[in-house]
């Protein structure tokens, strides 16, 4: 073997070969940083607060669902939204303050992704919460930022709404959401409420290919090719995907080709360097002959939200000339990525 690639053969008339190494998966993961936000109040000296009409402190806590996630899901894509939880009580007095005291909104427990809107990174990678309050309609005022006002008289929630997001913060991986990320509303020294979620497993939605792949095309003759961009020696092969999730909005593939495209618009290519032969490059077709775009995401057509599983890209390779041939080996390169949406 030679680096991971086919041996050279020269039997009789010169053997041309192609090399497709399949089932290699790029990634890029958006950078992220890491902010830590300080809380401080200017709260005067007397300031102070304290519960009306029998109130104390209360906790609102979050069901969320296990959650299967497209693998390259984009950074700020709501997962999901669990319904909203009305402040208790909706309405009156809830406690009064004097003295120019700080209403703070503050989340403990993970790192602060973004600021726009507050968003916290939890235990699970590429995946995070937004915490808030709102009024079920187009306010949200999103936790985090710490002392937004000044308060004095008695504070009532006046049907006030709290609600949380599950988000993308980058690229997701499975894992258990743990609870112990938190958000927090108080008055002075009086935490009015608690906001959390519940223990949640993540799955990180891909399907499953093999590794490499080898297409072998025919041996030919300079005569098969009688001109420039003229191709022969179709040969068909397939992308073959396994176990994939049901629900996705859509599978993508995108083919590479590292020694360089000729032509990527149509799908032609340049040989490896230890390939022999002169005057020749290849070209990926789908199943029909049309070309298929090199450096370009294509949807994989067979694929079934509603049903998932095993789904086949099928494609085709083929000799394709350039210029003067000149008999011998043809070995070439392709790199697909996938990208689950």
């Amino acid at each position: 073997m030679d680096n991971g690639r086919f041996p050279r053969r020269s039997n009789g008339w010169p053997r041309l070969r192609v090399v497709g190494f399949v089932g290699f998966v790029a990634f890029r993961l958006p950078l992220m940083c890491a902010t830590f936000v300080s809380i401080a109040g200017s709260q005067q000296a007397m300031a102070a607060c304290s519960w009306r009409n029998g109130q104390t402190t209360r906790d609102y806590t979050f069901n969320i669902p296990s959650l299967t996630v497209p693998r390259d899901a984009a950074v700020g894509t709501i997962l999901y939204t669990p319904p909203y939880q009305s402040a208790i009580p909706s309405s009156g007095a809830y406690a009064t303050c004097s003295g120019n005291t700080p209403v703070v909104r503050a989340v403990t427990g993970g790192t602060q992704f973004s600021t726009n809107p507050y968003t916290y990174a939890t235990n699970v990678p590429g995946i995070g919460v937004r915490f808030f309050d709102t009024d079920g309609a187009s306010f949200f005022r999103y936790y985090g930022a710490g002392a937004q006002e000044i308060y004095n008289g008695d504070w009532a929630f006046n049907s006030m709404k709290f609600g949380v997001q599950v988000v993308v913060t980058g690229k997701p991986e499975a894992g258990t959401i743990n609870g112990t990320l938190f958000a927090t509303m108080s008055l002075g020294t009086l935490t009015v409420a608690n906001l959390r979620v519940t223990t949640a497993s993540v799955t990180a939605a891909a399907c499953t290919a093999a590794a490499t792949q080898t297409v072998v095309l025919p041996n030919v003759s300079g005569s098969a090719l009688p001109s420039v961009g003229a191709t022969t020696g179709s040969t068909p092969f397939a992308i073959r995907l396994s176990g994939c999730p049901k629900g996705l909005k859509q599978i993508q593939y995108q083919l590479d080709p590292p020694d360089g495209a000729i032509d990527a618009a149509n799908g032609t290519f340049a040989l490896s360097r230890d390939s022999t032969a002169k005057g020749v490059a290849l070209s990926v077709t789908d199943a029909a002959q049309d070309a298929i775009k090199l450096q370009t995401p294509q949807m994989v057509p067979a694929y079934d939200p509603q049903t998932g599983g095993d789904v086949p890209v099928n494609l085709a390779i083929r000799y394709y000339r350039t210029g003067p041939v000149v008999p011998g080996t043809v070995k070439g390169t392709l790199i697909y990525t996938m990208f689950y949406q």
